[in-house]
Parts: C-alpha cells; structure tokens; sequence
C-alpha cells in the first residue's frame, strides 16, 4: 500500500515529499528500462533473514522484459513492478518505496 506520508499534499508548513517520491518511482523505473535494453546490470544488496548477512545478487542485463509504475493489486498499489522470464514462467518483482522520515501527515 501506498505510505500517505509519502503522498500528502503541500502546505505552508510542510515540503511535500511527494516530489522525492516521484523521483524515486522515476528513477527505479529507468534503472529498469536500462536493463531491459541491455545497458545496465542491477544490483541488489538485501540482508539474509536467517543470519542477517548482508547479500548481493546481480540482475544481469536484459533480464527485465517490462515494467509497470501503479500497479493496482485488490486494496494495494505497488509503485513499481518489474517483468521478466524464469523457466518459461512469468516473475513479477514489486518494488514498494518507504522513507524512513518520520511525518505529521494528519490534517
């Protein structure tokens, strides 16, 4: 689900950070379209969730088939969804953008 903070309109008191968040959207979205077209390999660097070691996996280039910005699920949408082919099947990777700055979004 979207994160309001992330999305909350502008106010005299408040710098809304909804430009970064489209910034973000638009960046991830290139980095996607760059692999697509076999100029960018993707890293990505996550922490096991059994030792908590940090990893790094590569997306080698022309991995990623198509991608999608908004993607409406039921009640939820995911800011991104990458595309590609695993073994004949569909993979769909959902890149969902958070900010770790705390907000007052109430109004």
């Amino acid at each position: 689900m979207q994160n309001k903070m992330l999305i909350h309109p502008e106010t005299n008191n408040c710098i809304s950070l909804s430009d970064s968040y489209k910034k973000a959207k638009k960046l991830i979205k290139d980095v996607i379209l760059e692999n697509k077209k076999a100029e960018t390999t993707i890293q990505i660097h996550q922490n096991c969730y059994q030792c908590l070691k940090e990893i790094q996996r590569d997306i080698k280039y022309c991995t990623f088939e198509g991608i999608q910005t908004d993607y409406y699920y039921h009640d939820s949408v995911c800011d991104v969804i990458g595309q590609f082919s695993y073994k004949g099947q569909s993979i769909y990777l959902g890149i969902e953008i958070v900010s770790e700055q705390e907000q007052d979004w109430r109004p």
